[in-house]
């Protein structure tokens, strides 16, 4: 951000959803002061730059084409037997800001991810897609804004925009060559 814009205080929704993580990721209570920055711009894990817009810009012009990441999530699922079991599972959103967040000590950033709509997720809590024709697809970007750590980012990737349905791109999926 701009060292000439004012520090902002986090309020509403958005610091509820950042405390959430926080609890998540730690053991204790948190402390009464948590220093945050806010960036628009962060080299993901596997190397690529994600990048984002500010929240109130609607503008086309202004955003960014590698705004649109893929998450990688663990959802429980219900097994034939009956059992319940953890399976990993593509999600995806729009990134609208990082944090870089100094938690009692220890630095932490994430992401405010505004996740997809689809069929399978219609209240777009977790940004889970649907498959159509073998692809991941969705609806809409407008599903619920939550925080994930930056870590969980997997690449950011495209979306084409097709009879109301975005198909997503991203269709690379990490391979072994075996030799014979």
């Amino acid at each position: 951000m701009s060292p000439r814009k004012r520090p902002e205080v986090m309020a509403g929704h958005e610091l509820h959803s950042l405390l959430k993580v926080l609890q998540c990721n730690r053991e204790g209570a948190l402390p009464a002061q948590i220093c945050c920055k806010k960036y628009f711009r962060a080299v993901l894990p596997s190397g690529a730059v994600a990048g984002s817009t500010t929240l109130d810009s609607d503008s086309s012009t202004a955003q960014r084409r590698n705004r649109f990441v893929r998450v990688r999530i663990t959802v429980r699922v219900l097994t034939a037997a009956g059992c319940m079991r953890q399976e990993e599972r593509p999600a995806y959103g729009l990134v609208d800001n990082f944090l870089l967040v100094r938690v009692g000590g220890k630095l932490g950033t994430y992401a405010c991810i505004r996740c997809v709509k689809s069929n399978s997720d219609t209240l777009g809590r977790y940004g889970l897609p649907s498959i159509f024709h073998d692809m991941d697809s969705f609806r809409e970007y407008s599903g619920c804004s939550r925080y994930v750590d930056v870590l969980a980012i997997d690449n950011s990737a495209g979306t084409l925009k097709r009879e109301a349905i975005h198909v997503v791109l991203y269709t690379r999926y990490p391979c072994t060559i075996v030799e014979v």
